[in-house]
């Protein structure tokens, strides 16, 4: 989320709350539906929403290159 919120030259407290990204990882986790959260809603889920959920369900995984930054690739 901080890395996607850099990138869009947002602070990352507006795009996910700490409360609606524990509320996605326990559904994601238990099978339960998508919970209906701010983050995954207009242009937050565009941001970072549709790929944090790419990333819990396996599709995608994080790699931290040789500059120390985080990247997001497909599986």
């Amino acid at each position: 989320v901080r890395t996607r919120a850099l990138q869009e030259e947002l602070a990352y407290e507006l795009i996910a709350a700490r409360a609606d990204l524990q509320a996605i990882v326990l559904a994601m986790r238990d099978g339960s539906p998508v919970p209906e959260v701010r983050t995954l809603q207009g242009w937050r889920r565009e941001v970072v929403g549709n790929e944090l959920l790419e990333l819990l369900d396996g599709r995608r995984s994080l790699t931290v290159g040789p500059d120390r930054h985080v990247a997001v690739t497909e599986r």
